[in-house]
């Protein structure tokens, strides 16, 4: 009776491992199939067609279409450039020169033994004589007169050049100065002359550069040789203050012949 009822203990427990390995077995086939159902939900929901294929070469040739049509989409969306213009060159119109007018030049009839030149000259001569400076669009009688003028300076005095005017009997004389140049001075109707150094005489020493002070004998060969105008309006009519200056004006009131400026 022992035995009997172990070896239904030992059955049942058998029979309850095998149900409960069973139930085991069958909880997980259900869970495998569950995930397995839920992971190709899944894959099929992001693209259902991409499964619909079964062959490597058919899968090529959806992800080929597929590209196609991404380039497709991106062409449509993208902006069609505008043609760039070029700029047009607007030509600067050119302006012809205005054409100068030649004189023309009427021959000059000559007269026999005369040459073509003379001729000129004295038809010149002739039309000179016409004009008159007495009022505008006037015309007189009175031939045009002309006037000479000459100019000369610095005449200025150095120590040499005092020197070299010393007479044996102590007095100067500037006379040589102005002897090459006396002609033309004499010629012309003014002759002016700029006289550089002060005339103070023997109220000072006579002296060159810096503080010049010159012999009046200087100013006696300008009124000899025949200029008319002295010039002392320049740097050194006053190396010797105001009273040098009026030592100089007081000896050309000795000379009335002379304009002074």
């Amino acid at each position: 009776m022992q035995v009997s009822g172990k070896k239904k203990w030992i059955s049942l427990l058998l029979v309850v491992a095998c149900i409960s390995l069973l139930s085991g077995c069958s909880n997980q086939s259900s869970q495998s199939s569950d995930y397995n159902n839920s992971f190709y939900e899944a894959k099929t929901s992001v693209s259902p067609e991409l499964y619909e294929h079964d062959s490597a070469t058919d899968l090529d040739e959806y992800s080929d279409s597929q590209t196609e049509t991404a380039t497709d989409a991106v062409q449509t969306v993208s902006p069609t450039a505008e043609p760039t213009k070029e700029p047009t060159n607007t030509p600067t119109p050119t302006q012809e020169p205005t054409p100068i007018p030649t004189p023309t030049i009427e021959p000059v009839p000559t007269a026999e033994g005369s040459s073509t030149s003379d001729a000129v000259i004295t038809a010149g001569l002739a039309q000179e004589a016409e004009i008159t400076p007495t009022g505008f669009g006037e015309k007189s009688d009175t031939a045009v007169s002309t006037v000479t003028l000459l100019t000369l300076g610095d005449n200025i005095l150095h120590q040499k050049n005092i020197d070299s005017g010393l007479m044996s009997d102590g007095t100067y004389n500037f006379d040589k100065f102005f002897a090459l140049q006396a002609d033309l001075i004499a010629a012309a109707d003014i002759a002016v002359i700029n006289q550089e150094t002060t005339l103070g005489g023997e109220h000072y020493p006579y002296a060159g550069y810096p503080k010049f002070n010159s012999p009046t004998a200087i100013g006696d060969a300008i009124v000899k040789v025949g200029f008319d105008v002295v010039l002392h309006a320049n740097n050194h009519i006053t190396d010797y203050g105001t009273e040098g200056l009026l030592y100089t004006l007081d000896y050309w009131d000795t000379q009335p012949a002379v304009t002074v400026l």
